[in-house]
């Protein structure tokens, strides 16, 4: 009887955990995708400040001169097609972002990288740092995309935040991957002073959501190693580091080939 009773209460209980880690899952997903949206719509403001001045331009051209040179038009339309472009990758880069309904199969790991820099860029507007990336773009896993991309995003904000929050001046992130035997290591390091050695040990803890600790605006860190753990059957670390008299922190994501 009390065998059957454990067995049901374990069952229970871990049902009610997955329930509650994907509820987790949904509300910073949405937190994260608000802001996102905001800082897309801010991030658009300039190229199309710029159509506008360019076409504005080609029309006063007009006026003043009576007529616009074919040279003038080919110029500003080869512009404007240029913006456009850089205006709808960012539509599709979204899109792939916001998508559930994608299924697991392989893709390239580099290029996932390199979108979550640029989503997070749009999405923490005060980006202004320095990317040092070393990446062996031969590498694929198999898994859900969006998913590694929100990870991924998630960590970069964090050094976003600790950089502006520390008043870091020289803001330095390194991004490495690399294949060793039969893992694969995608390294993020920055040097926005470490993580306060009382609380690197919860990092990953459920429910360790205090802002100010490490915790960024999109998904919690427990939500992120869950994710890592259960979806790709890798494991996720962190651990302060120092480089060159410069102290930051190291996560450290592992997957198996």
């Amino acid at each position: 009887y009390f065998a059957s009773k454990n067995n049901l209460m374990k069952i229970i209980n871990d049902k009610k955990t997955k329930e509650i880690e994907e509820l987790m899952n949904k509300q910073a997903r949405t937190v994260a995708i608000a802001d996102m949206i905001g800082n897309v719509a801010h991030h658009w403001r300039q190229p199309l400040s710029v159509i506008t001045t360019a076409i504005s331009g080609l029309r006063m051209i007009g006026e003043i001169n009576g007529s616009i040179r074919n040279e003038e038009i080919s110029e500003v339309s080869d512009m404007i097609v240029r913006t456009a472009q850089s205006l709808s990758n960012t539509i599709d880069v979204f899109k792939d972002f916001t998508n559930d309904e994608q299924k697991k199969e392989y893709f390239d790991i580099s290029k996932t990288i390199y979108e979550a820099i640029e989503l997070s860029k749009v999405t923490y507007s005060n980006s202004d740092y320095s990317f040092e990336i070393h990446l062996d773009e031969t590498l694929s896993i198999e898994g859900v995309e969006t998913e590694l991309t929100r990870i991924i995003m998630n960590i970069l904000i964090n050094s976003y935040e600790a950089f502006d929050r520390k008043k870091i001046e020289n803001k330095k992130i390194e991004i490495s991957l690399e294949k060793t035997n039969n893992f694969i290591y995608l390294k993020i390091i920055d040097n926005a002073g470490g993580i306060d050695p009382l609380i690197i040990d919860k990092l990953f803890d459920p429910y360790f959501t205090t802002k100010h600790n490490y915790q960024g605006t999109g998904l919690g860190l427990f939500i992120c190693s869950r994710i890592i753990i259960d979806h790709f059957n890798g494991n996720i670390t962190c651990k302060n580091i120092e480089i060159n008299d410069e102290r930051g922190c190291e996560i450290l994501i592992v997957f198996p080939v």
